[in-house]
């Protein structure tokens, strides 16, 4: 071998080796993100509020939601994002908010927190303009879940994995995780022309309204493929998304090449009648110094809805699939007013989550209050089974056998293609009344109870003397005794309400000197110090405790405003409060440069005047 192949190869694995110790990601991913759909819109309209959770192969916790003041939250969904690495799957889980504005005006969606590894991460505050509308609301939107931009990649490069081949490299460590085999009888033939392929396929290409379809996405490369691809689910438009997907590994030979096979199931229930096109699944590879980035995407899938036929029962909801319904009450036997607890239990398999509760008669021997539901479910071979109990707070109001009638649940069986009902049985339940009176008692009953004699016997005098006893009612000791408790009565509530005076009087000098207090204390603070924003967040606690005499310290800025407005103050100063907090709490976890403070110091004095004109 002559000097120059030598020099060249060296030069090569000097290069391909330092490359293998770069970090693949040199910055790591923000942990929680917010982003709204819109930034202006009319109370009519509806607002879809999106919060990313990035926790790498960590489950996400639910976010944190400040109080969402102007807004009502009217439906919640979550999606989940798929990253694959070397076969390693990494999830990035999404929560949809859809919000509806209650008022006009300039509204602020506050910091959004989150933890992780003992970690506190917030997001910056979101500010939206709410406008008048007609009155007409419109219908909620269906969120989508964001697209993913398309990375640059450096052309005219082999590709790493043709690069490890040619120098007898191309081992690569087996996917984390159990892999299934795979069955090459039933690849897809373009495999053979194809290093990468993706494919996607419904079971059901023409469901009921309301019945489960399981949406199958596949992912095929190369066993040494390596670099960072990324799922980009479809919009599924006109679909109930369940959100948690299911991912299986294959890996297996085809065609003389290993290959490793991605799936994903996702569960949809439709929620239109007609044809609905299901967009392309993609696939963004961002490639590596080697080869270049590239997409691929699925054909788009068409399903046809068909609506349930005719003559539903009356009390049909919405529900289709297959189940069972149950009742219990904790309780056999009661009294009048005592708390009797009915449990509906429908369970099976189906779209529990979508359909209306059942509703049963409450006869008038019972006051019922309102009925807590919840929902326990979970896919199993693609389908979605569970329970969704009902819990119902019956009150007795008479005595006797009451009964609680049978309660009815229709749902369609999409197998069969028929309305089916199934029914409960009723519930006898012995009631006694609330407190058993004595019976009186006649005067000729005390009289035979007293004696057997049957009259009544006379005074005797005293022994030996002719003296009868005198009345206690002219005895001094007689009215002193019933004078006493009259006394501790009067000593009691005059020493109580002195003890009131003398709080209230210290609550009332405290309240006068708060303002005062706050003054100083800011005056001591230079705005150009650091911890400044920490420090007029405490001062305007401790002025708000002083004011309110009581410790706010330890209240969320929602309870603050309670108090705040059932002392009587108006909602745009709360709003300035809950601002400077927000303000003074964000400066704990990232330096604030966009807030002039001297002008911020002006405002804290003056919103601590206007505090002290009300409270």
């Amino acid at each position: 071998m002559n000097r120059k192949p030598k020099i060249y190869i060296t030069v090569l694995s000097t290069i391909f080796l330092s490359l293998l110790s770069i970090p693949v990601y040199a910055q790591a991913p923000t942990v929680i993100t917010a982003e709204v759909d819109r930034s202006t819109l009319t109370t009519d309209e509806y607002l879809i509020l999106s919060v990313t959770i990035n926790t790498g192969s960590a489950a996400a916790s639910e976010p944190r939601l400040p109080a969402l003041d102007g807004f009502d939250i009217v439906a919640t969904s979550t999606s989940t994002q798929l990253s694959i690495i070397n076969g390693v799957v990494n999830s990035e889980k999404v929560f949809h908010y859809t919000l509806h504005p209650s008022a006009a005006g300039e509204m602020t969606i506050g910091p959004i927190l989150t933890d992780q590894n003992g970690q506190a991460y917030q997001t910056a505050p979101i500010k939206v303009s709410v406008s008048q509308g007609t009155g007409q609301r419109q219908s909620p939107p269906q969120p989508a879940a964001p697209g993913f931009p398309s990375l640059p990649s450096i052309a005219g490069f082999p590709s790493l994995s043709g690069l490890l081949q040619s120098f007898g490299l191309d081992n690569q460590p087996d996917i984390q995780g159990p892999v299934e085999p795979l069955d090459s009888a039933k690849l897809p033939s373009e495999l053979r022309e194809n290093e990468y392929l993706v494919e996607a396929e419904v079971d059901n290409a023409s469901p009921y309204l309301g019945e489960q379809v399981v949406y199958t996405f596949r992912y095929y490369r190369p066993a040494s493929a390596t670099g960072r691809s990324i799922y980009e689910p479809p919009e599924f438009s006109g679909f109930w998304v369940h959100p948690e997907t299911s991912e299986t590994q294959f890996g297996g030979q085809f065609a003389g090449r290993k290959i490793h096979m991605t799936e994903i199931q996702t569960i949809l229930t439709p929620t239109i009648l007609g044809e609905v096109e299901i967009d392309p699944a993609k696939i963004t590879s961002e490639g590596d110094i080697f080869s270049r980035g590239f997409t691929i995407q699925t054909r788009s899938e068409s399903i046809s809805v068909q609506p349930l036929p005719e003559g539903a029962p009356q009390d049909f909801s919405g529900a289709v699939g297959n189940f069972n319904i149950a009742a219990q009450v904790d309780l056999e036997q009661a009294k009048v007013n005592d708390a009797v607890t009915l449990t509906v239990t429908i369970s099976g398999e189906g779209n529990l989550e979508t359909f209306t509760d059942p509703q049963w008669e409450v006869r008038p021997q019972w006051r019922a209050f309102d009925s807590q539901a919840s929902t326990d479910i979970q896919v199993e071979a693609g389908t979605i089974i569970g329970t969704r109990t009902i819990k119902q707070v019956l009150v007795p109001t008479t005595d006797g056998e009451l009964t609680l009638p049978s309660i009815e649940f229709s749902y369609f069986d999409p197998q069969a293609g028929t309305y089916q009902t199934a029914r409960t049985e009723p519930f006898s339940i012995f009631v006694e009344p609330d407190g058993q009176a004595p019976a009186p008692v006649s005067i000729e009953e005390q009289h035979s109870q007293a004696g057997t004699t049957g009259s009544l016997l006379p005074i005797k005098n005293t022994p030996d003397t002719d003296f009868f006893p005198s009345s206690l009612i002219n005895k001094p000791g007689f009215w002193l005794l019933w004078l006493l408790p009259v006394v501790l009565i009067f000593s009691h509530f005059s020493w109580q309400k002195r003890r009131e005076n003398i709080l209230d009087n210290q609550g009332t000098r405290r309240g006068r000197k708060a303002a005062k207090k706050a003054y100083q204390a800011l005056k001591k603070k230079n705005p150009e110090s650091g911890g400044y924003f920490n420090a007029v967040g405490h001062i305007l606690i401790d002025y708000l405790s002083d004011k309110l005499d009581r410790s706010v310290s330890g209240l969320t800025q929602a309870e603050i405003s309670g108090l705040l407005l059932a002392h009587g103050v108006d909602h745009d100063l709360v709003k300035q409060v809950r601002t400077c907090k927000t303000i003074s709490e964000m400066a704990q976890y990232a330096p604030i440069h966009d807030v002039n403070t001297g002008q911020f110091h002006q405002e804290i004095k003056s919103l601590i005047a206007e505090l002290d004109k009300v409270l």
